[in-house]
């Protein structure tokens, strides 16, 4: 059972037309000060000591994020030189990843991000990264009638010198039974998708049906694919439940090929799907920053 345990103070209840957001200091799983937000469908759940969100649901049902279980109430986040803390939950990096290689920056990562309260948004302020150039915030808030969510992100350069990056929102969901991907039929990619890195994939876990490609965890191996589909959706199929996410397309460069839209299917043990949006390449001068609305969204 998720554990989730209130510690007595609501810190925003914001009344709209008979429905309610409210924004309260949780504990979940061993972390404390956490933050709440829900109104009477949907609840989501912030945990500042690592930086990410870690839930996302319908008031009492299953969490659509996955969870590393195993490191719930954990804060290793200064690892040692090649080592990845999988929490889990919603992060976001820079992008491309050849800047960077790998594994992602700690301080970006894993730190601590901590919150405040604007009226019913949760703003999350991450820490200047010297060995990356740059520094996150983000935006978080609740519909007030419906299961909706709108995330913007900002990716500040605190270097000294001109940045060209783009934003990449990594989202984590639980063992969906099926994840689907819009497609796009273009010059540069004439089936409508491509896998990453010349990878084989086997046709019983993507399949392009109906216009869509729909795609399914091979527990034996993860594996990588994307799309410039200018729809910018992603959904994960839970049963009856359906989980989006989505952002507007906007002009521009992307990276990886132009792969706008990209899934990591793991293997087993880690029994996940990464739903992944990214955002065109921007020259950032020092002290200038990219943005990037992502809104999420639960339907039965």
């Amino acid at each position: 059972m998720t554990r989730i345990s209130a510690i007595g103070v609501v810190l925003a209840w914001v009344g709209v037309a008979g429905a309610e957001v409210r924004i309260e200091e949780v504990e979940y799983r061993g972390w404390s000060g956490c933050f709440r937000i829900s109104n009477r469908q949907a609840e989501l759940i912030y945990v500042p000591k690592i930086g990410r969100i870690m839930r996302f649901a319908r008031q009492g049902s299953a969490n659509v994020l996955w969870e590393n279980v195993g490191l719930s109430g954990s804060t290793p986040f200064r690892t040692k030189p090649g080592q990845w803390v999988n929490y889990g939950g919603d992060k976001i990096w820079p992008a491309p990843q050849s800047l960077w290689g790998w594994p992602p920056d700690p301080m970006l990562d894993g730190a601590p991000y901590p919150a405040h309260i604007e009226g019913q948004t949760l703003v999350i302020t991450g820490q200047a990264s010297e060995k990356s150039g740059v520094r996150f915030t983000r935006r978080i808030t609740l519909d007030a009638n419906r299961p909706i969510v709108k995330i913007e992100n900002q990716m500040f350069n605190t270097a000294s010198v001109n940045q060209e990056l783009a934003l990449w929102q990594i989202t984590q969901v639980d063992n969906p039974d099926i994840v689907t991907v819009p497609i796009e039929v273009t010059k540069e990619m004439p089936n409508g998708w491509e896998p990453y890195d010349n990878q084989s994939i086997d046709g019983k876990f993507a399949t392009v049906k109906n216009g869509v490609l729909e795609v399914h965890r091979n527990t034996r191996g993860g594996f990588k694919l994307g799309s410039a589909s200018r729809k910018g959706i992603l959904t994960a199929k839970f049963g009856k439940t359906t989980f989006s996410t989505s952002v507007k397309k906007l002009p521009g460069k992307y990276v990886d090929g132009g792969k706008f839209l990209e899934v990591y299917a793991s293997g087993d043990p880690l029994k996940y799907v990464e739903l992944e949006l990214t955002g065109p390449l921007k020259t950032l001068k020092p002290g200038e920053h990219a943005t990037q609305t992502v809104t999420w969204k639960l339907e039965n």
